[in-house]
């Protein structure tokens, strides 16, 4: 017997100018795609496919953007559509079917969640327009990507949201596909970590790899901060700090996977997951995430009531990941307690790591003047011009230039909201649902401190995660058919 019955299937239900609409734009698109090369018109006939695959039952959809988006948020923009990102482009196709199919759909109830991200969404977009008309900073084409940046998030939400029904097996198939799209990004960072040159070159032609294979700190009035000679994975993403906070997720929601034993995943697959994505995240070579993980670990460990046991196998597989790294470690310490005479933060006591000191360099003598008199809305998307540096190297001095003040409100809201969809649904709620509330209640808010050095909640891969654990950790809906 199909688990899916015949009256779950969208197409065996649209109504005859329906299917007939479909079926003509779907051959218009085929056409256009030909025109412009056989590839192309390949290319268009599969996404026709594929749409007509996820219009039949939009769970599939919901499958595929857990899967897919996440790992695709890194590859670079105009690959392979021009103008645009892989991810951006799954996301509103699949997402806009979602929404916009028709057949049977699920009616979610709003919750302080969806009140709070939506105000973080809209307000986003809002004070960055506002912030550039008070600023004099006038908007371009390329800054609509940046404008509609959460949009793209909140859109995968309430795709999820509606889709599911949220039934054990759905948030568990989330969840394993999730644990599942990491183990290839992890093996290749491992790859990448050990100099396969056929597997950087590709990585890095892909992923608009735009840095050094150092710290990536880039110039300033042509000073380096400090030349690295480090090799720092990136995998499927850009940067390496982006990769470091996906991988400093998956290893939250794997531990979380094993500690709830095999009601969601066989520890028999998320054990070894979860130890790619240690060594994964050690293959970036970043304090700060390697540390938040680590809190994490035993954070859950600790929530669970855990024996010395559970403390001593972390520490021990801690350990022989500082022994593996060691020789990139030493390098990374001895370049942190370095002073380079003319780099950014040389003037500092040896004893403050060199990262610290550019760090508080760059925001005392460059971002937090140029936001004087600019606290209220902001520049908008971009940073000013007046600012040399153009990275804020931290979460909230990004919000402050994005929208000012009442943008900085609006996202500890959204933390906080984050924060409380995990809140009280570990123990009593399905399995599934535990160890969704379990990573949120403990990730959030090691994010909240991580994020005082990188933007981390701008980046794909973590972010999307934490947004499709919201959906998991939330609440049961109940389904009905929409009119017709």
């Amino acid at each position: 017997m199909s688990v899916a019955s015949a009256d779950d299937s969208k197409l065996a239900n649209l109504p005859g100018a329906g299917f007939w609409l479909i079926a003509f734009g779907g051959m218009a698109v085929a056409g256009v795609g030909a025109a412009l090369g056989l590839a192309t018109g390949l290319a268009a006939l599969a996404a026709i496919g594929v749409g007509l695959w996820i219009l039949d039952r939009p769970v599939r959809g919901a499958y595929v953007l857990v899967a897919v988006v996440p790992i695709t948020s890194g590859l670079r923009r105009g690959f392979p559509v021009p103008g645009l990102r892989l991810s951006e482009v799954i996301t509103v196709a699949i997402a806009g079917l979602i929404l916009a199919g028709p057949g049977r759909r699920v009616r979610s109830r709003w919750e302080f969640f969806d009140w709070a991200a939506l105000a973080y969404v809209l307000g986003h977009i809002v004070l960055s327009i506002i912030g550039s008309k008070t600023s004099g900073s006038p908007l371009g084409f390329g800054d609509a990507g940046l404008l509609t940046g959460p949009a793209q998030f909140f859109l995968i939400y309430r795709a999820l949201s509606v889709c599911l029904k949220q039934e054990e097996a759905e948030r568990g198939r989330v969840l394993r596909a999730v644990m599942w799209a990491s183990g290839p990004v992890a093996i290749l960072a491992v790859l990448e970590e050990i100099g396969i040159s056929s597997v950087v070159t590709t990585l890095h032609s892909y992923t608009g790899y735009g840095l050094s294979q150092g710290d990536g700190q880039g110039l300033l009035a042509g000073q380096n901060p400090q030349p690295s000679a480090i090799p720092r994975a990136t995998s499927v993403f850009p940067f390496f700090q982006v990769l470091s906070a996906y991988m400093f997720a998956i290893v939250t929601l794997g531990t979380a996977l094993i500690l709830e034993g095999d009601s969601v995943m066989r520890r028999r697959y998320a054990v070894p997951l979860t130890i790619l994505a240690v060594v994964g995240l050690a293959c970036t070579v970043t304090a700060t995430t390697s540390i938040g993980a680590l809190i994490a670990v035993l954070a859950l460990g600790w929530y669970h009531r855990k024996p010395a046991a559970y403390i001593a196998r972390v520490l021990a597989v801690t350990g022989v990941v500082l022994v593996i790294f060691s020789p990139l470690l030493t390098t990374k310490i001895g370049q942190q307690s370095a002073v380079t005479s003319g780099a950014i933060g040389s003037d500092r006591p040896a004893f403050v790591p060199q990262s610290v000191a550019y760090r508080y360099e760059i925001w005392t003598t460059q971002s937090l003047p140029a936001l004087s008199g600019h606290f209220v809305f902001g520049y908008g998307p971009r940073l000013p011009s007046s600012v040399g540096w153009r990275y804020t190297e931290t979460m909230y001095i990004t919000l402050l230039f994005r929208g000012g003040v009442p943008l900085l409100v609006l996202w500890f809201v959204l933390a906080f909201a984050f924060t409380q969809r995990g809140y009280g649904k570990t123990w009593r709620a399905p399995p599934a649902q535990r160890v969704a509330a379990r990573f949120l209640w403990v990730a959030v808010p090691i994010l909240v401190v991580l994020q005082l050095s990188q933007p981390y909640f701008t980046y794909g891969g973590m972010t999307h995660l934490l947004w499709i654990a919201a959906v998991v950790a939330g609440p049961a809906v109940a389904s009905a058919r929409s009119a017709a």
